[in-house]
């Protein structure tokens, strides 16, 4: 297995990973009527996507999309399935179609956990790295693809990574049932709210 891209999103003047998710409508390709294809094994649910907040709004401003292989010659020939009037170009370099430049506004209700500076001592090579493997990190609160509150979570993270330091992040056991459920984990972006 190998870790999985992350979609970012960019906030107040930097660029997060997005680790986790609580809510519903943020993009898919199946709402807009695009079926994705796995692009690599960095990529097994075959899109990543790139937001920005501006003026509280919520975007979704790139799309990179893996894209069956009857459909690549028309990506490469500049006639792609277009998005919010945009036609996708194609990425070498991510084996994907590529909509850039999107400012499709996102619908989301809910919450984000985002984070930077991720501890390379942390790395798992499966799924996505969760917030507690960063150091600056963000849960920001939309309503209707609005951005109504921003708040700080470095420290509650902190925390949770001392608290995980004692063990090593794998299963616990041999048995496959645990190790089922410590994979889904992995793979996994939804979260519970923290105790403050």
């Amino acid at each position: 297995m190998t870790a999985q891209i992350t979609d970012k999103v960019h906030l107040m003047g930097n660029e997060y990973a997005i680790c986790a998710v609580k809510g519903a409508d943020l993009f898919r390709p199946e709402h807009v009527g695009m079926t994705p294809y796995g692009m690599s094994t960095a990529c097994w649910r075959g899109f990543f996507c790139e937001y920005a907040v501006r003026e509280n709004t919520f975007l979704l401003v790139n799309l990179g999309i893996g894209v069956a292989e009857p459909e690549r010659p028309k990506v490469r020939q500049g006639k792609g399935k277009p998005l919010n009037g945009v036609v996708p170009k194609w990425s070498a370099s991510e084996h994907c179609a590529m909509y850039e430049d999107l400012n499709l506004p996102v619908e989301f209700s809910g919450k984000l956990l985002v984070g930077t500076d991720f501890i390379r001592e942390l790395y798992v090579h499966m799924g996505f790295h969760p917030a507690h493997t960063y150091r600056e990190v963000y849960e920001v609160v939309i309503e209707a693809g609005t951005v109504t509150n921003v708040t700080d979570c470095s420290e509650k993270m902190a925390q949770i990574r001392e608290a995980k330091m004692n063990r090593r992040d794998r299963p616990l056991s041999k048995d496959p049932v645990e190790i089922r459920r410590w994979v889904q984990e992995r793979f996994s972006l939804e979260y519970e709210d923290y105790d403050d």
